[in-house]
């Protein structure tokens, strides 16, 4: 039995996946669709990433720390985060994310802070972000190796540029409405899941523009993005079993269904055939969508895999 909630692809032949159930990770091969579990002393797995050694960084929210499986070894190692203020309350990692120096970064959402490490140096860097309370959430890297965040509770996003240190912030007249994960496209203009306000924003770095697009459906919740191959940009949507395809081309939304009923879709990646893979946290599953041709959507086809060690 798992929950699974967070998908990762790590560039050959696996999916990583975590656990928020118990204190382990769980990899699954694409070809021989097996899974096998990885288990550490913590409390949970929340979210992933994947440095350039190919180490799998996670959170373990409970336990205020972050750590990596490395799956040469197979061998875990796992750090405490720095005493941040303020001190009366435990630290809430969320997203981790990678940046072009090997550094890994944390964004505290509850202390209004980033975190960089250092893994060579174990050495630890806060930034404290100028609006606040502003619930730093979601990381991405954006053009020239900046690190770009969503502020889920301020409604704004912002970048700190890693070789100057420079911190910025963007607000627009109305704010975001609950602004959680964040992708970039090849254009380099930032894709913001509005999660409470159920629509997805475009934002141009460069003019420092917001265009917001509504999601069919008012209750959807959007939440972790990927765009395929054809520059459509999938959503999971994790109140209702549907996927979001935002055809931008066409200004269009389509949406597939998740056999699954309470599936619970929170995130998803994609492999190097392009197929999409979500976690269905309630069903214990992990899907593959197969496209199989580009403007018909229907003609997208679904295989399911139930998480259980082999």
């Amino acid at each position: 039995e798992a929950t699974p909630l967070f998908p990762i692809f790590d560039g050959d032949e696996n999916i990583w996946v975590s656990d928020p159930l118990e204190p382990r990770i769980w990899k699954f091969n694409i070809e021989t669709e097996k899974f096998t579990k990885y288990e550490f002393d913590g409390l949970t797995s929340i979210t992933l990433e994947i440095d350039d050694k190919g180490r799998i960084w996670f959170t373990d929210i409970p336990e205020h720390k972050i750590g990596y499986f490395d799956p040469i070894n197979e061998k875990f190692k796992i750090y405490d985060l720095p005493p941040l203020t303020p001190l009366n309350q435990d630290s809430i990692p969320i997203a981790l994310l990678a940046d072009n120096d090997g550094n890994i970064w944390v964004s505290i959402t509850n202390k209004n802070k980033l975190v960089k490490f250092d893994p060579a140096a174990e050495k630890f860097t806060t930034f404290e972000l100028p609006i606040e309370d502003s619930g730093p959430f979601a990381l991405e890297l954006g053009p020239s190796g900046k690190v770009w965040f969503s502020q889920t509770l301020a409604g704004a996003i912002g970048f700190i540029d890693p070789k100057t240190e420079e911190v910025r912030e963007f607000l627009r007249p109305e704010p975001l409405k609950g602004p959680e994960d964040i992708i970039f496209d090849d254009d380099g203009n930032m894709w913001i899941a509005e999660h409470t306000g159920t629509v997805i924003t475009k934002f141009n770095p460069i003019l420092e523009t917001f265009e917001s697009r509504t999601v069919p459906d008012s209750e959807s919740l959007p939440f972790g993005m990927i765009f395929d191959q054809y520059k459509n940009l999938w959503f999971a949507q994790h109140v209702i079993d549907k996927i979001g395809v935002y055809d931008i081309q066409n200004n269009e939304i389509l949406e597939v269904d998740i056999p699954t009923s309470q599936s619970f879709v929170q995130f998803i990646t994609k492999d190097l055939q392009d197929n999409i893979w979500l976690v269905e946290q309630q069903g214990n599953k992990l899907a593959k969508i197969t496209l199989t041709e580009t403007p018909n959507l229907s003609t997208v086809k679904k295989e399911i895999s139930t998480m259980q060690d082999e």
